[in-house]
């Protein structure tokens, strides 16, 4: 138990430490006149397909 505990309290500390980092931007200002380019990654995987099935509840007939 007091092993659990340690590792649980271990956890703990990481992910306040972690999500207590403040986030650090590029700070590129766009209109300083310089170009600037980023790179996005692209794949198009024309073999994929896929299929859904799904049961549609039976209803009566119309009037009832």
């Amino acid at each position: 138990m007091n092993r659990r505990l340690v590792s649980l309290s271990v956890r703990a500390a990481v992910v306040l430490a972690v999500a207590g980092m403040p986030a650090h931007a590029d700070t590129v200002d766009p209109w300083d006149g310089d170009w600037h380019g980023s790179i996005t990654p692209y794949g198009w995987l024309p073999g994929v397909t896929g299929e859904t099935r799904f049961q549609l509840p039976n209803k009566g007939k119309r009037g009832q």
